[in-house]
């Protein structure tokens, strides 16, 4: 029974429970925020965005917002003569705000909220802010489940 115990003492030596925890503590900070980030990601990319008629839409300034997983948008749009004259910013969260200004001219120069441009590669997060411009066009400010 001796050396039972002797052999236990060995294997879970002081040394070697620190090191066991120094790399688990390593792995943790290593593998943690890329899994936050691959799940952000995933959510972000459900995001739908459906085109808004907006030619018999009264000329005016709309304010829309959208959030959802700690990202946040808020825009207003002025439409003149049924098109989208302007997209101001009003507020981002955790979103690249020249970016999303180029996404802004975008949509003022496509009149579309999704458009296809050579060059041009979408990220998940940009959902967020074209959520929000869509929301200003059809009147409807969502938080999504956070």
């Amino acid at each position: 029974m001796a050396k039972s115990n002797a052999k236990n003492d060995r294997f879970f030596s002081r040394g070697r429970v620190l090191t066991i925890l120094i790399v688990s503590v390593i792995l943790s900070l290593l593998i943690i925020p890329r899994m936050v980030s691959a799940i952000n990601e995933g959510l972000l990319a459900e995001i739908l965005i459906f085109e808004t008629d907006i030619s018999e839409k009264p000329d005016g300034e709309y304010l829309g917002s959208y959030a959802t997983s700690g990202y946040a948008a808020s825009v207003s749009v002025t439409v003149y003569s049924g098109r989208i004259g302007q997209i101001e910013i009003i507020s981002l969260a955790k979103l690249n705000p020249t970016r999303m200004s180029q996404i802004a001219e975008k949509v003022v120069r496509y009149q579309m909220l999704t458009f296809e441009e050579p060059g041009w590669d979408e990220q998940p997060a940009d959902r967020v802010f074209l959520k929000a411009i869509e929301n200003a066009l059809t009147g409807s400010s969502v938080a999504a489940a956070m």
